[in-house]
């Protein structure tokens, strides 16, 4: 089969060369082409995987022969490109967040609806192997009943930032990640929102959450505290699953009181397991219609405006 021809859109930041790596790297795509609006960086990113580069994403569409297109801008520039490739029936990898708000991934997710082309979205903790053999543990031991969701980060340069600049520009894998593990959330009721010199700030959240299931759960997004960590807490009858996520994601799993090992799954990477959609013509985990749902979520976290 020939391989799956790739181009990116966008070519800074530390996300770009995660998807470089990774498209590079699996045997069934092939990196085509790049486009940046910033020259050098485009020169870069071009001359080091040796192709073609196009300051201008339409050019880049118009010329090269493409099956996928990586969107991998800031979420302010996102949508319309998404939306470009679509109407083009090509296949597009979304960054996240999945646009602005909750409005702009339905509006993606209606137009991919009306396309031949499928959407991915780049929330990868859904296909970290530690998360899929935690996914296949719950399916065999029976649902949770409790989910806790921990995101703080030593970052008090972000007080006074909105809401959506913290919780859903930065934290949405982890609230996608307290959904992967609960599902759907019926109810949200925000605890906290800190006030920093009389000033309304967004940089401290707690919320309790409701799952469709019946279990119950919290969430905690904190920014300017003491350190960086990433924690979930998964609980069931007879069951209690304890991940740190900040590091290398060491995990703690125990069932009926005694220490259990993680069923083992084989997990692949967002593009290994696009690609394979693309073949068999299935979807990916992580569809822009429920990134609506979890985007929503970071929404209702964040509390009224």
């Amino acid at each position: 089969m020939e391989p799956i021809r790739v181009g990116i859109v966008g070519a800074g930041g530390r996300h770009v060369r995660s998807h470089l790596e990774m498209v590079t790297a699996c045997d069934k795509t092939v990196l085509t082409a790049v486009s940046e609006v910033v020259a050098e960086r485009l020169d870069e990113v071009s001359g080091e995987f040796d192709v073609p580069g196009y300051e201008n994403y339409r050019d880049m569409l118009d010329d090269a022969a493409l099956d996928i297109v990586h969107v991998v801008t800031r979420p302010n520039d996102l949508t319309p490109i998404v939306l470009e490739v679509l109407s083009r029936d090509l296949h597009v990898s979304v960054e996240k967040p999945p646009g602005l708000n909750s409005a702009e991934t339905k509006t993606m997710a209606d137009a991919e609806e009306s396309s031949k082309g499928t959407a991915i979205v780049s929330l990868n903790r859904r296909y970290e192997p530690v998360v899929r053999s935690v996914v296949k543990l719950l399916e065999d031991h029976g649902p949770p009943t409790s989910i806790r969701g921990v995101y703080h980060k030593h970052m008090p340069s972000l007080i006074g930032q909105t809401a959506h600049s913290l919780v859903v520009y930065d934290a949405i894998h982890h609230v996608d990640l307290t959904r992967c593990f609960g599902g759907d959330v019926t109810d949200v009721i925000p605890l906290i929102r800190r006030r920093i010199e009389g000033i309304e700030s967004s940089s401290h959240h707690e919320s309790l959450l409701q799952f469709e299931n019946g279990a119950t759960g919290t969430f905690s997004s904190l920014y300017g505290v003491g350190a960086r960590v990433q924690r979930m807490e998964v609980h069931g009858d007879g069951l209690s699953v304890y991940m740190d996520m900040t590091g290398d994601t060491p995990v703690q799993a125990w069932i009926e009181g005694k220490a259990t090992s993680l069923p083992h799954v084989d997990a692949k990477n967002e593009v290994e397991f696009f690609a394979e959609c693309i073949e068999e013509g299935t979807k990916p985990l992580t569809t822009l219609q429920d990134a609506v749902k979890t985007v929503r979520l970071a929404e209702a976290i964040c509390g009224p405006s």
